[in-house]
């Protein structure tokens, strides 16, 4: 923000955020004074009060990485709280996205039939689980990256 400010030739204000609250890097511009857009003379001073965007309570989707150390695909499950669904197979180096139900705690796991005993690919079981991540589902959430190592 200053250097923003600093190359319109105005100086930084007053600085407010929300009792109790230390300033991040993360916060944004919710008022400031003068307005923006206002016509000032160079130097004036811009009061500004900050606060931390609103998080969303979810994800709506995950990207899927799949960097697994020995090169090998891994078939993807999601476990939304009722069933295990099939996402298919992710090969070595591939991209997958998996979109999350709106309101249920989704877990989504990699399974490695490369695995010592995996011969079914059954995701429930933790011996063939390749990694895991669970996360809840927000149609208005954002996204999280998740790589399969």
């Amino acid at each position: 923000m200053p250097s923003i400010l600093s190359a319109a030739k105005l100086q930084v204000g007053n600085i407010s955020t929300p009792p109790g609250t230390i300033y991040y890097g993360d916060m944004q511009v919710v008022e400031q004074s003068p307005a923006p857009g206002a016509r000032v003379p160079e130097g004036t001073k811009v009061d500004v009060r900050l606060e931390r965007p609103a998080q969303s309570a979810g994800l709506s989707a995950v990207d899927l990485i799949n960097d697994h150390q020995d090169r090998r695909s891994v078939q993807m499950w999601v476990y939304d709280g009722a069933q295990w669904s099939d996402q298919g197979s992710l090969g070595y180096g591939e991209t997958k996205t998996v979109s999350l139900a709106s309101g249920r705690v989704s877990t989504i796991v990699a399974v490695d039939r490369g695995l010592v005993g995996c011969n079914d690919g059954a995701p429930q079981n933790v011996s063939r689980q390749r990694s895991s991540f669970g996360a809840l589902g927000d149609s208005s959430g954002g996204s999280t990256t998740v790589h399969v190592l």
